[in-house]
């Protein structure tokens, strides 16, 4: 992992991290202002002219391609390291940084959360536990309310079916046409980082409906989680997998009308 050995050689100022395979640099908002693969193709282009730094750093890879890709895929160099542990369901993994805590970065370039990486492996154990137990709640929640919402559609099913019925008492009763209305269901994201759960019926003149939305918060979560969750959300109402992914203006933002909004703390 070179994530280093870019940083230093193009005295970047904003984070650089890796994730999925890939180099971003980014801010404690936005951590994702420029994606580049390891062979040098960019995934996501700086595109505002806020910041003439990161635009001179955009073209000096974009111009020599070949230095990024050697400095990318050499191994970086470190100083004196020391142990973090983090977790991944129920597995603790340990990792080494030559400085703990965010915004730092692992050896391996994973960013560093407050929330995700520990200085002890009692400590991420205990988080671990935590979160495991939230995470046990919440779908235990949701499957009984689940529940309740199947109990309930299947009496409206037979009522309706009831009232087909009564209106057509002179036709033979046989195989029933119902039309089923699907929904499209898809994951807007802004620039803030938020994730937004949408849901669209198949009838005619139906709006989209922002179902949910999960918020960023650098200290709290990190986008890989706020991702996950809202595929989880999307999954559960219906959403194909791989689960599509649409990009919110940031002008749009401030017009959410949600009825449910999930700040993850």
């Amino acid at each position: 992992m070179g994530w280093k050995n870019v940083k230093e050689h193009y005295q970047i100022d904003h984070i650089v991290h890796i994730r999925e395979g890939k180099l971003l640099i980014g801010s404690p908002y936005i951590s994702d202002i420029m994606i580049i693969n390891y062979e040098g193709a960019f995934e996501k282009r700086y595109s505002s002219k806020s910041n003439d730094k990161l635009a001179i750093i955009q073209k000096e890879i974009s111009d020599d391609i070949e230095t990024f890709v050697r400095l990318v895929n050499s191994p970086d160099k470190f100083e004196e390291v020391m142990d973090v542990y983090t977790y991944d369901d129920d597995s603790i993994i340990k990792k080494q940084c030559e400085k703990p805590g965010w915004p730092n970065l692992t050896t391996d370039g994973e960013l560093m959360y407050e929330n995700t990486f520990w200085k002890t492996e009692e400590e991420a154990k205990t988080f671990a536990l935590k979160s495991a137990e939230i995470r046990l709640k919440n779908t235990r929640e949701y499957l009984n309310d689940s529940k309740s919402e199947v109990i309930k559609l299947t009496n409206r099913l037979k009522n309706d079916q009831n009232n087909v019925d009564k209106l057509k008492p002179n036709q033979d009763s046989g195989a029933i046409t119902v039309e089923v209305f699907t929904s499209k269901v898809w994951i807007e994201g802004d620039m803030m980082g938020n994730h937004h759960v949408m849901v669209k019926h198949a009838i005619k003149n139906a709006e989209p409906f922002n179902f949910c939305s999960f918020f960023y918060n650098y200290a709290y979560n990190d986008n890989n989680s706020i991702r996950a969750m809202a595929e989880k959300m999307a999954i559960s109402l219906g959403a194909e997998e791989p689960v599509k992914y649409q990009i919110r203006e940031i002008e749009d933002t401030s017009n959410i009308d949600s009825p449910i909004k999930l700040e993850l703390k």
